[in-house]
């Protein structure tokens, strides 16, 4: 059947309006569709077509057929020095997808974020089986065998495929529960950040590569949060509420395990293996990061100096904090709040 025939969603259509993209209009399968995308590539925009061949040459081992409209967004040029330095992103792809549209593959070195918009799909990974619908999502690490496909008649969502140096630990923290699934509103922080990222994908900026990874880290530690507020499927303690909302707000605060421990009277050795339980990491960790991410924010929207933002948000010790920031974001403060000052 004809795209023009399908009913989807228009809305999705204009969430990323302002973003360019290659589309294709028809149903196309496997490496003869790759082939057709690369010649389709360099009738209109000569200098993708040898980043769009690169991908199928790395897509050959795999099973996969496309169904439906198909837009996305091709790899840009990244010397090595910065794929072992940042999060790079190998491919971005909005789907609009008929029942024909499955993925099945392993040993593909790439970490996976995938959203649904609308209809219904399966994935298939680490032995189970989840049914995706509106707002439900997963992360994955495709060395790992998977299979995603529609379920019924159509099913429209996003994928964006990234590695960098970081990402293992971030993907492990995630999936420590054995779930790779997440829910949020279409509206909420991660198409927000997913819309950041593409504008910096294709746009001309002074530190490209930075923003991109920034955006990628931020989309991850979101994921992150969403994973430890949904208790990883099981209902949190009111006790580690409670602190998780203590800490969300006084993090500026000296704050020690043993006083976290004393207000909601339990031991401090059970409380961190209960908080990691339903949080993914100890209370002083969920600490950090919190106030590394209020330092991003203050460095972006004030002009205090370095070591008064480290004070701002808890850290006494400015060597300590330059170096949390640099391992939290891959950058130091200086650079962070320099570089996002230059792209305004």
């Amino acid at each position: 059947m004809p795209i023009a025939e399908k009913s989807y969603d228009i809305a999705v259509i204009l969430v990323f309006e302002n973003i360019r993209f290659i589309e294709f209009n028809d149903s196309w399968i496997s490496n003869q569709s790759l082939s057709r995308a690369s010649k389709h590539a360099a009738a209109h925009a000569p200098d993708i077509q040898g980043r769009l061949d690169k991908l199928i040459e790395q897509q050959k081992p795999y099973r996969f057929a496309f169904d439906g409209r198909v837009r996305l967004k091709p790899p840009y040029p990244v010397s090595a020095e910065d794929m072992a330095r940042y999060y790079v992103p190998q491919l971005f792809v909005l789907c609009e997808c008929g029942p024909g549209y499955y993925t099945l593959r392993e040993d593909f070195a790439s970490y996976e974020i995938l959203y649904t918009y609308a209809g219904e799909g399966v994935l298939e990974y680490g032995g189970q089986k989840y049914t995706l619908k509106a707002g439900d999502g997963f992360f994955i690490d495709c060395r790992k065998k998977h299979h995603y496909y529609t379920k019924g008649e159509r099913w429209v969502h996003a994928e964006l495929h990234f590695d960098g140096p970081q990402a293992a630990y971030h993907f492990q923290e995630f999936y420590k529960s054995g779930n790779p699934c997440f829910h949020e509103s279409r509206n909420g922080k991660l198409q927000t950040t997913w819309e950041a990222m593409l504008r910096a994908w294709q746009d001309f900026l002074l530190y490209k590569q930075l923003h991109v990874s920034n955006d990628i880290s931020q989309i991850m530690a979101h994921l992150l949060v969403l994973k430890y507020q949904s208790g990883s499927g099981d209902s949190t303690p009111d006790s580690i509420s409670r602190l998780v909302k203590y800490m969300d707000r006084h993090f500026a605060e000296p704050i020690t395990l043993d006083m976290l421990s004393e207000k909601v009277s339990l031991s401090k050795y059970y409380l961190s293996h209960e908080f990691k339980r339903y949080m993914g990491v100890a209370p002083m960790q969920y600490l950090q990061y919190v106030r590394l991410e209020n330092a991003k924010l203050m460095l972006l929207h004030t002009k205090l100096p370095v070591r008064a933002v480290a004070q701002e948000v808890g850290f006494s010790d400015v060597n300590n904090f330059d170096r949390q920031f640099l391992r939290h974001t891959g950058v130091t403060p200086v650079r962070f709040r320099k570089s996002n000052q230059n792209s305004r």
